[in-house]
């Protein structure tokens, strides 16, 4: 495993990996084990062997990546409205790449909500930050636009039988 890893480089140090159900930063490759350092700054140590013979997810292999954000919206908000505020909003942040541009798409319909993804490119290493920054601009943004985020409720209805 630890030749093919070597041979074929499926990543190299300093690279950001999903592997076995880890996530973080290669540290280390040698003949037996490839080293991780996670976000909360921990080492792991994944054998090559399990690790060549498994799906290996290189999160930085590529110059752009796309930022996927979710968001409900309600039944009576105007979808049009939204995805111009959500267009805007993306195209606000200069790190958002304008071509590919960014796009909002419908992913269902569900009980309390129309769920919908804004999704935006930007260069790899901005990635958190442009997630950030639509993350945690998006509630103000919607707030003064009078567009409500749903959250699951449930009709109860008495009636009063009388026997």
């Amino acid at each position: 495993g630890g030749l093919l890893i070597l041979f074929f480089k499926p990543f190299v140090v300093g690279d950001y990996v999903n592997a076995q159900g880890e996530e973080g930063f290669v540290k280390k490759i040698d003949i037996f084990c490839t080293y991780l350092q996670t976000f909360d700054n921990k080492i792991v140590i994944l054998p090559n062997g399990t690790l060549a013979g498994n799906k290996i997810i290189n999160l930085t292999a590529l110059d752009e990546r796309r930022v996927d954000i979710f968001v409900g919206i309600s039944y009576e908000d105007d979808f049009k409205k939204v995805e111009g505020i959500l267009i805007d909003l993306a195209l606000s942040d200069s790190r958002v790449l304008k071509d590919p541009a960014p796009i909002v798409r419908i992913l269902s319909y569900a009980d309390s909500s129309i769920n919908l993804t804004l999704r935006a490119w930007c260069k790899t290493p901005e990635y958190w930050d442009v997630h950030h920054f639509l993350s945690s601009s998006l509630k103000s943004v919607f707030d003064k636009s009078n567009i409500s985020i749903p959250y699951p409720q449930r009709d109860l209805h008495v009636y009063n039988h009388q026997v």
